[in-house]
């Protein structure tokens, strides 16, 4: 429970600081930015419980996490690799999810693939020279929310509340950071992308008895 307690602290305040420097100091944002996920990836490795197939998924979805998030620190030229990390990650996500119920909901892909439908549209043609790996990348995080969704609903207990409220969180991020992106900038974008990114992150990790 210490080390929880700490590596916690240690977490929130590296996520802090990580926002901060995005506004304010864009050369300490470069190392900053990848902090909080790496103390993820350290909690999960340190973690006094049994490495089951659960935890070693989380931590492989973290690893490509944090190596989707080295590349966005250079999204003009480097986005595509940095999409294509993360739907690395949501893959082992899906899977770790997955793994876990023998019930499977399929009336839940309606609500996720009504949004991610809408929500493609509404981007439009902003994105046409990253249509494919948008279009990918879509379909990947959709399936990571629907076996979020899926856990929830055949099982409901306190594992199953943190990876759906990570599910939606992560959702929310990328929502913002797309429309930010593509569409229009807006106040508060990066507090809000880095936000709900962390804080999904963060619920992932601590799903993992």
């Amino acid at each position: 429970m210490t080390i929880l307690i700490i590596l916690s602290v240690i977490f929130i305040s590296a996520a802090v600081v990580s926002i901060w420097s995005k506004y304010k100091h864009r050369s300490i944002y470069k190392f900053a930015k990848l902090i909080p996920v790496s103390v993820l990836i350290l909690f999960l490795l340190i973690k006094d419980s049994q490495f089951t197939v659960f935890r070693i998924l989380i931590i492989f979805a973290l690893v490509f996490s944090l190596i989707g998030d080295y590349f966005l620190l250079h999204p003009e030229t480097k986005f595509k690799y940095g999409l294509i990390s993360f739907m690395i990650a949501h893959i082992f996500y899906s899977t770790a999810f997955i793994n876990e119920v023998n019930t499977y909901n399929w009336y839940l892909v309606l609500p996720v693939l009504f949004y991610s439908i809408l929500f493609l549209k509404y981007l439009g043609n902003e994105i046409e020279n990253y249509k494919i790996p948008v279009y990918l990348y879509t379909l990947v995080i959709s399936v990571m929310l629907w076996s979020s969704l899926n856990g929830f609903y055949s099982l409901n207990g306190m594992q199953e509340k943190l990876i759906l409220a990570g599910g939606i969180l992560f959702v929310f991020s990328d929502s913002a950071l797309a429309i930010n992106k593509f569409k229009r900038k807006f106040k508060f974008a990066e507090f809000t992308i880095l936000g709900s990114y962390y804080a999904a992150q963060l619920l992932f990790a601590l799903s993992v008895n």
